[in-house]
């Protein structure tokens, strides 16, 4: 059984407990939208992508309820030695690729390049830095050898094995490449459809498990939000994974659908080029943090459904310092800080000047996000033209063109953003001056040196406790430099048809479909 680990959204529902499971059943479920590549890499640059990619991959390693590590499709958690700085990690036995290929350490080795390759820009590629090499030890057994004695290092075990016989020897897949449309993993299922607005996977039959109650998924991608509850209502689809938030009393009170909130793991922001001539100072930052009611427009867009933020950690995370407070709302003082700036409107027209120019901020944005995310853009850019004078430009784009522009050109001022954590809460990647470069996640092209000091120590230390202080010191200074306008957490809400499931399914705060083994369908 598989597990990692998480808020456990769901609990038994007694009334199903009579109710026979199906065998072989097919779990229909809804998306606004699909991922353009698939490949571990780059498909879980979204939540989309980390749903999917879950049903398709294992690791050698995942977390159990309990938070602990347990062999995936390692054969059994390995010892580490600290004299040595090594450990080794054997594999199943008999374990295949969908093609009936062996999976081999040659594998576990090449992804993990693959991961580390520059080219390839992951966002947790920094964990790895701990391994100083990864080889084969023999035909079954992988050999790590550490840097430095940091016995965490063998939670950095949960990355997705991907094939080397179909990659080949390149540790970089390129978009052209076919392993983007029809990936290959060692998890339960395979793409069997994939179609513009549905991507259709059956069992994988060289899994290591049998099957449970499901044995075929279907995602359906639906861009228009406005359906999704008529489709779900209808038993068109049987799962929509976040629900908006303005359907969630009429699905609060149906007899056929049940509601299952969950911990989204994750916060949305603004973030802020801090390369622009105005956003470089910290004080503009804060300004324009200041300057949105941010806790107004968590009420009438999500229904007060969320926890606003002061910094880049959840009131979840161990590294959560609860003396930071949010900015709080005081357009006067905004006012007056760009005011103390030399930023006024000297020529009267209602915008202010810097350098003698109006003071223009570009907001690019994709037009992939949600309804009530597009809804918290708008408030903001009006807030900001309203109470501050500023010439603010929304620029909605394409999801491609979008990442384009802002993962590898930086070309905007301001973008909305979310970030989900893994189980290391990890920020190193938006924040470490080392991340700058055009396809890597300091998209703020933010540099302090104390927060770099701080960010090696947390990612360094083996110590839990001060780990825990170093994240809570991280919070407050990234609170005080303002590279993001830290928004909220939200409550999120999947919703499932009662007459589909033979018990309440059970969600994975970060991965979704962990549980998915144990989930049980009717006859």
């Amino acid at each position: 059984m598989r597990l990692k680990t998480g808020l456990l959204a769901g609990v038994v529902l007694a009334a199903f407990w009579h109710l026979p499971a199906a065998q072989g059943g097919e779990l229909k479920y809804i998306e606004t939208s699909k991922p353009e590549m698939l490949n571990p890499v780059d498909g879980a640059r979204n939540v989309i992508g980390v749903r999917l990619l879950e049903l398709m991959f294992r690791g050698l390693m995942s977390i159990d309820e309990e938070g602990e590590w347990v062999p995936e499709i390692a054969l059994k958690k390995p010892e580490y030695n600290e004299e040595t700085q090594e450990f080794a990690v054997e594999l199943k036995q008999g374990l295949l690729w969908p093609d009936g290929q062996p999976v081999t350490p040659a594998d576990v080795v090449h992804s993990l390049n693959i991961y580390r390759d520059p080219r390839s820009k992951y966002g947790n590629a920094s964990s790895f830095e701990v391994f100083a090499e990864v080889a084969p030890l023999d035909d079954h057994a992988v050999r790590f050898k550490l840097r430095h004695n940091d016995s965490r290092a063998i939670g950095r075990m949960g990355f997705y094995i991907m094939p080397k016989h179909l990659l080949g020897d390149s540790t970089y897949i390129p978009q052209e490449s076919a392993f983007n449309r029809n990936p290959v993993g060692a998890g339960p299922f395979k793409i069997t459809t994939l179609e513009e607005n549905r991507i259709k996977l059956g069992w994988n039959d060289k899994y290591y498990a049998a099957p449970g109650s499901i044995d075929k998924v279907e995602m359906t991608v639906n861009p228009d939000e406005n359906t999704h509850l008529g489709l779900l209502l209808s038993g068109w689809v049987h799962f929509d994974p976040v629900v908006r938030p303005q359907d969630l009393p009429q699905l609060e009170t149906s007899l056929d659908v049940n509601v299952l909130p969950y911990d989204s793991q994750s916060w949305y922001g603004f973030a802020f080029n801090c390369k622009n001539e105005v956003l470089k100072f910290r004080e503009v930052r804060q300004a324009l943090s200041m300057a949105f009611n941010k806790g107004e427009s968590l009420k009438s867009i999500f229904q007060d459904r969320g926890q606003l933020i002061s910094g880049p950690f959840t009131s979840s995370s161990f590294c959560f310092n609860p003396e930071i407070q949010p900015y709080a709302y005081d357009s006067e003082r905004a006012k007056q800080i760009l005011a103390e700036l030399g930023f006024v409107d000297e020529d009267g027209d209602g915008v202010r000047e810097v350098n003698g120019q109006p003071l223009r901020l570009r907001m690019v944005l994709s037009k992939a996000m949600s309804q009530s995310n597009k809804n918290v853009c708008s408030d903001f850019a009006q807030q900001l033209t309203k109470a501050l004078n500023l010439d603010v430009e929304m620029d909605w784009q394409e999801e491609s063109a979008w990442y384009e522009k802002v993962f590898f050109k930086r070309d905007y001022d301001i973008t909305f953003v979310s970030w989900k954590f893994d189980e290391g809460s990890n920020i190193y990647p938006l924040f470490s001056k080392t991340e700058q470069e055009p396809g890597y996640f300091n998209i703020v092209q933010f540099e302090n040196d104390e927060i770099q000091e701080y960010l090696e120590r947390f990612g360094n230390s083996a110590d839990n406790t001060e780990r825990t202080e170093v994240g809570k010191r991280l919070h407050e200074l990234i609170h005080q430099e303002c590279p993001y306008n830290f928004l909220w957490t939200v409550e999120y809400s999947a919703a499932y048809r009662s007459d589909e499931f033979a018990k309440m399914p059970r969600i994975h705060p970060f991965y979704f479909f962990s549980y998915i083994d144990q989930w049980e369908l009717r006859e």
